[in-house]
């Protein structure tokens, strides 16, 4: 794998799913989405498709899995899955209180 070409990093938790554009070690952009059918198509509309050459998680977009190990993708990916149902559960709770009023 060259050291240029893009990775998409996804990690989904529930019907959330978030993910960086990784280039070398480098963070090209971050999307996120309901699903990774929702996600792919933001790849897609953010112009990111044409350039990304693997994937690395739990959204493929019809990406190849990047080969060998990406230790920025594995971080990533890491950090969001301790991370994201933790900010998820929080979010929602703040959502449901303020419903209440």
């Amino acid at each position: 794998m060259k050291p240029e070409a893009r990775v998409l990093a996804a990690k989904c938790y529930r019907d959330i799913c978030l993910a960086l554009i990784l280039r070398g070690r480098e963070v090209d952009g971050a999307i996120a989405g309901r699903g990774c059918e929702d996600l792919c198509r933001a790849a897609r509309e953010k112009g990111y498709m044409g350039e990304l050459r693997f994937h690395a998680g739990d959204c493929s977009c019809g990406l190849p899995r990047v080969p060998g190990r990406h230790l920025p993708a594995e971080s990533f990916l890491l950090a969001a899955s301790m991370s994201l149902p933790l900010w998820l559960e929080k979010t929602l709770s703040v959502i449901e209180t303020a419903r209440k009023g």
